[in-house]
């Protein structure tokens, strides 16, 4: 097996690894927003739509699961419902004690390359490409993201703590994510796993919050070199060994 692969790869970046903690967590996408469905954390119910949803009719009735939100909204522009899970992702920072100096991703045929066929010597062939697409490998990152679990009311504490062990299970102090490239082939990437940390002294007091969060740090690469084609050498090469007058 050559040490350079031979098929072409697909790109990972940024939003690949976003998402990727959203998979493992089974969150899904309903209409225009994510939820945990409520059979993940039996016995809690879901916020109700609240007047500024946008679509009148839903407001007031029980969302189909618990809202799982990106970041920590801005509360001039959107605002979260309780119970509800959040996912911060923190600076990416590159991991040089996992590179693996300068390498190739692949070397593959390029597109529209033409088979060719060139004899070595009297007794050997080569059989190969006119033209090769190649791609240099990616940087590793750690790349650190907060998972926080949130409820308020009279059965703050217990819907928090259902919310956290679905999470806490998904994501135990070693884990791994499933993450999608460019080209649709699913990877995994290993996680470390802190916590949970009890926030609940930092939450809003006035609304009785509870707040459990998990901190992850993923093992991840990022992609930062576009594809090169050049074309191969077909013939050997002729080496003038002359000296001229003077050298």
């Amino acid at each position: 097996m050559p040490i350079v692969g031979d098929q072409r790869k697909g790109d990972v970046y940024i939003w690949e690894f976003d998402k990727g903690i959203f998979d493992q967590l089974q969150a899904v996408l309903i209409g225009d927003y994510v939820y945990l469905p409520l059979s993940k954390a039996k016995g809690v119910k879901p916020p109700l739509f609240s007047e500024d949803h946008g679509i009148p009719e839903e407001v007031g009735k029980a969302m189909p699961g618990l809202p799982v939100i990106f970041q920590n909204p801005d509360d001039s522009v959107q605002r979260y419902d309780l119970p509800c899970l959040r996912i911060a992702r923190e600076d990416p920072s590159p991991a040089l004690e996992r590179w693996m100096s300068m390498h190739l991703k692949y070397k593959a045929p390029a597109p529209g390359a033409q088979q060719i066929q060139v004899k070595y010597n009297e007794s050997i062939t080569l059989t190969g490409y006119d033209k090769y697409e190649t791609q240099e490998g990616a940087w590793p990152y750690d790349v650190p993201y907060t998972v926080t679990v949130e409820a308020a009311g009279i059965d703050a504490r217990t819907d928090a703590q259902t919310m956290l062990k679905h999470v806490h299970k998904r994501f135990p102090p070693y884990a791994k994510i499933p993450v999608v490239d460019s080209l649709g082939e699913i990877r995994s990437y290993h996680v470390f796993v802190e916590g949970p940390s009890e926030l609940t002294q930092v939450a809003d007091i006035r609304d009785r919050s509870v707040v459990y969060a998990l901190s992850l740090r993923v093992a991840a690469e990022y992609d930062l070199a576009d594809p090169i084609v050049k074309s191969a050498i077909t013939a050997k090469p002729t080496i003038n060994t002359h000296q001229q007058e003077g050298d």
